[in-house]
């Protein structure tokens, strides 16, 4: 398996500031196969041998608590959850370490604002890695190497894999992105897990056993004033998107909620609509792996999730509507117009006989 540089386990610390003379540098509050979240580092990381550092210094400085970032599975969870566990973390780790130095990223364009990096693919690496060693007949639909079919029985099974959402934002340091991971089953959503690297919050759901936060159970928001509520979406950055078209929805949608935001990851708007962070979200342009593991998060916490019509064809429709009962239903109301979808043709009323 090759995970690129970020793949080797290696002893980053990053650099602190001032120190006492004679005093070895205080290495990071994190373990080394786990590195911390990039805000954790005051400049770039450079590497320090464990063998060096001898703690307590005899400078005074007391040893650091250590935060652990391992894989950690629990028996209480379905097989298939705990290894997308395993294989989301494996990635956020690889995440964390290329996040300490950006600027060492090689970044390349798909299309025009549609950034891939290596960091993206080693990422989706280890995740087809983790998974394929665990269930090596499941099928894969991932956005980087794109879709692979099952074998024999386990046709039916298809991982659905983001290993990066939020790449822009990642490149910039903005620290706010993913790692979704989505089990599909017969046609159906069964397991589901986002991972937030930078914030270690890790949201887990499995069809009809509620969905999780950190293993807390969240709920939807219980808003049911449009005007009370907050509503994330995404703006259209494709070549082909229609800036317009997103524009006058934005103007039916801004004026009648309590504000709107923009944050650059569909996977952790729909993941905060799930915990009740926000109270709904709307977005056009979207692929199956930036909403499948955050679909189920919402249906699991209590919430609907569709397409602007209002109907539960959406993974591959390219618009997404989520929010809890009462303001999908006020949403759908505002947007449904907007929707690429065409409704259904009415029935013909049966002819009158002659």
């Amino acid at each position: 398996m090759v995970l690129g540089r970020w793949g080797q386990l290696a002893d980053f610390w990053p650099r602190s500031g001032r120190h006492e003379a004679g005093c070895p540098q205080r290495p990071s509050p994190y373990p080394t196969d786990a590195p911390p979240p990039p805000h954790a580092a005051q400049a770039s990381p450079h590497r320090l041998a464990t063998s060096q550092l001898k703690w307590p210094p005899s400078c005074g400085h007391r040893a650091p608590t250590l935060r652990s970032y391992t894989t950690m599975t629990s028996p209480h969870l379905h097989p298939m959850l705990n290894v997308a566990i395993k294989a989301a973390r494996a990635a956020g780790n690889l995440i964390n370490r290329a996040a300490l130095d950006i600027e060492a990223v090689r970044v390349s364009a798909k299309q025009t604002n549609d950034y891939v990096t290596e960091v993206d693919q080693a990422a989706e690496q280890a995740i087809i890695a983790t998974l394929h060693e665990a269930y090596p007949d499941h099928g894969l639909w991932a956005e980087e190497s794109g879709r692979r079919e099952g074998k024999g029985r386990d046709r039916a099974f298809v991982w659905i894999i983001d290993p990066l959402d939020g790449t822009t934002n990642f490149i910039h340091g903005f620290p706010v992105y993913c790692v979704s991971i989505a089990l599909q089953v017969h046609g159906k959503l069964e397991q589901a897990v986002i991972y937030d690297p930078t914030r270690n919050d890790l949201f887990t759901a499995t069809r009809g056993r509620g969905a999780y936060l950190n293993e807390r159970r969240i709920r939807v928001a219980k808003r049911t004033q449009l005007s009370d509520c907050l509503v994330s979406t995404g703006f259209p950055f494709r070549p082909g998107d229609s800036l317009s078209h997103f524009m006058q929805m934005l103007g039916e949608v801004m004026p009648k909620v309590r504000g709107v935001r923009r944050p650059g990851s569909a996977a952790l708007d729909l993941a905060y609509v799930a915990a009740g962070f926000t109270d709904g979200f709307f977005e056009t342009g979207l692929s199956p792996w930036d909403v499948a593991a955050g679909a189920l998060l919402v249906t699991e916490a209590g919430g609907l999730v569709g397409n602007f019509s209002g109907e539960a064809d959406f993974l591959e429709q390219r618009e997404c509507l989520a929010a809890n009962p009462r303001i999908y239903g006020q949403l759908v109301s505002l947007l449904h117009g907007h929707s690429r979808i065409a409704p259904p043709a009415p029935k013909p009323s049966p002819a009158s006989p002659a």
